[in-house]
């Protein structure tokens, strides 16, 4: 970056015209005799003056003698070495240590300036590199925590898998153990039902039994009984001396008797009408079994 730098006139105007010659006489001689040299700062003056002095002048134009500085250029400069180096006079007076001062104070300028830049841009650079980790921070958490909710998510879920099927372990074992019982008691009920049914069919044998030993003590007045029953109501009076009318079938009156009925114990029916009849044509009680008696 360069910075111009204002050119300042070090000269009070009443050195710059004068009317005395000798004091002019005596500038140009001095700038003649010492020269102009190139500084260590790398500011260099290239200042052309006319060798030949006029007669005729009355006086030096300062100004126009400034004007005619062409050639200026900054470079690095840090040190001084007088030893080294010419001295730059004007008017009898030494312009180089101000003229070095000046060119290290637009060096500082220009280096104080350069390091600001330098720093806003770094600080530039920081601010915009923590606005890129930032943003990238903030979508990193972002992943993460929906992650974090997935996972929570997924381990409550886990979780009441978890407990279904103990729940469901549970209720198989209930089941398992109601079928069990109930088998058991299916299993009890069936033998209970067996022994049941045992003791039914050995109650009827017994009853089988007792009914074959009182049918053969049984006898069998009745049918006369209802005869002489039937005498009293008007109907045909029949002689005791006729046994034989007197065992006829009740139901058919052809055949002679010669089945038992139980449980009322008549023998009044033959063996062809046994089977056509429900009731005891006699006492008109239900028939459960007969029984045929030989009466030969």
């Amino acid at each position: 970056m360069a910075v111009e730098h204002p050119h300042m006139n070090h000269f009070s105007p009443q050195i710059l015209i004068s009317n005395n010659r000798e004091m002019v006489d005596q500038g140009n001689k001095n700038v003649y005799e010492y020269g102009m040299n190139q500084m260590d700062s790398g500011l260099t003056y290239s200042i052309p003056i006319s060798r030949k002095r006029s007669r005729e002048s009355s006086s030096f134009d300062a100004s126009e003698f400034l004007c005619q500085n062409n050639n200026a250029q900054f470079v690095n400069g840090n040190e001084f070495d007088s030893q080294n180096k010419g001295i730059f006079t004007f008017l009898g007076q030494d312009m180089s240590m101000q003229i070095y001062q000046q060119q290290l104070e637009i060096d500082r300028f220009i280096a104080n300036h350069t390091e600001k830049v330098r720093l806003a841009i770094q600080v530039t650079r920081q601010r915009n590199s923590m606005r890129l980790i930032a943003a990238a921070q903030e979508g990193i958490k972002n992943k993460l925590r929906s992650k974090d909710d997935e996972i929570v998510k997924m381990s409550k879920l886990n979780y009441a898998l978890e407990e279904k099927v103990k729940s469901l372990n549970v209720e198989n074992q209930i089941w398992q153990q109601m079928a069990q019982s109930n088998e058991a008691t299916a299993n009890v009920l069936r033998l209970n039902l067996q022994q049941l049914l045992t003791q039914i069919q050995q109650q009827q044998q017994q009853q089988q039994t007792a009914n074959d030993v009182e049918d053969n003590e049984s006898c069998c007045g009745s049918n006369y009984e209802e005869e002489h029953h039937g005498n009293n109501n008007g109907t045909t009076t029949i002689d005791n001396n006729g046994d034989t009318l007197n065992r006829l079938c009740r139901n058919c009156g052809i055949v002679e008797s010669c089945v038992l009925l139980l449980p009322c114990r008549h023998l009044c029916v033959c063996s062809t009408c046994e089977s056509s009849i429900n009731f005891c044509p006699i006492c008109k009680s239900l028939k459960n079994a007969t029984l045929h008696v030989n009466m030969s």
